[in-house]
């Protein structure tokens, strides 16, 4: 069910000169402009794409699972709640505020947006089906002294630590073969008839190996595709299937979201089935993966793993020379159906 259209609350009387409207495609660059200072500020560097913004805004995935606000003074950006439905019963969002705004302001623009977030998680409770709770949940740099006082504030609680770890690519770097028996080869993945070749195969591999992780859900395969087609920088030959002895036990699937800004690969999902562990096979993957990018001229490859993942996550990618460079907290708060 598409996430539905809610109001926030009007702005709170303190910000005088500020207004309220639906950011749409004339917006793209300022909010990456806005995206991209409020990192820096924190982290001294940008995270945020435009690729990520562009298709925030644009995309017809976004378009039903998200809703978007963009706070103006004089014209300028100075913040953007968004919230995206993950789930019927999860929902993740965050909201952007510039930072040269003074502290007065931005405590209250981060709680007007929390406010809206819970208006639009409680419209979730209506139909025939309805959750009896709904998970909210949004997210700081480590280094952010501010947020997480704003999220305590709110009702939030710190729930989880994820890792942004990145791997160089010497331009003469060469990679290991695969182990016997193990054959890594690109997916068969047509966007327009996605039923035509291996697409619901990865679907399956990642969606069942993912089962262990924290807070995962398994998507219906023709949501999932249609969230994959409209991922920031997607690319069906960066898909990766690896088979042990004929059975495709593990899936890789990169894209393109990073290539502008950091000239970096990135890995949006690395699964191997419980049988296939152990085996080699997500090293075979991360090798392919490095050796593809690097090949293409990029400099690095970058992901995210769960700092606490139940699979050794963490270990894997260090082993195959990966180090962490980012660390973001995620923080959460249930809405309970009255």
């Amino acid at each position: 069910m598409p996430i539905s259209d809610v109001a926030p609350s009007p702005l709170p009387e303190e910000l005088v000169g500020y207004g309220v409207r639906v950011p749409g495609v004339d917006d793209i660059d300022a909010l990456y402009e806005l995206g991209s200072a409020a990192d820096a500020s924190v982290i001294g560097t940008a995270m945020i794409t435009r690729a990520e913004v562009e298709q925030a805004i644009v995309s017809p995935t976004s378009k039903e699972d998200s809703r978007q606000l963009l706070v103006e003074r004089e014209g300028v950006a100075v913040s953007w709640p968004w919230i995206e439905q993950v789930t019927p019963d999860r929902l993740a969002g965050d909201v952007q505020v510039h930072p040269d705004l003074d502290q007065r302001d931005n405590d209250a623009l981060v709680a007007w947006g929390l406010d809206w977030f819970e208006r639009v998680a409680r419209v979730n409770f209506d139909g025939a089906t309805p959750p009896e709770r709904i998970q909210l949940g949004n997210w700081c740099y480590q280094e952010d002294a501010t947020r997480p006082v704003q999220f305590a504030r709110a009702g939030y609680e710190s729930k989880r630590a994820f890792i942004r770890m990145t791997c160089d690519l010497p331009p003469g770097e060469t990679y290991p073969e695969p182990k016997r028996k193990i054959v890594v080869r690109r997916a068969n993945v047509d966007a327009v008839n996605p039923d035509s070749g291996d697409a619901r195969l990865v679907h399956s591999i990642i969606s069942t190996s993912f089962t262990d992780h924290y807070n995962y859900t398994v998507t219906p395969f023709d949501q999932w595709i249609r969230r994959r087609a409209d991922d920031p920088g997607f690319d069906p030959s960066l898909w990766f299937l690896a088979e042990y002895d004929g059975r495709p036990l593990a899936a890789l699937i990169m894209n393109r979201e990073l290539e502008e800004e950091q000239n970096a690969g990135y890995v949006h999902y690395l699964g191997v089935l419980r049988e296939g562990r152990g085996r080699g096979l997500a090293k075979a993957l991360l090798y392919r993966g490095f050796a593809v990018s690097r090949d293409e001229g990029r400099t690095s490859v970058k992901l995210f793993v769960d700092a606490e993942s139940p699979t050794g996550a963490t270990r894997l990618y260090e082993s195959v020379g990966m180090t962490s460079e980012q660390v973001v907290l995620e923080w959460q708060k249930w809405i309970i159906r009255s």
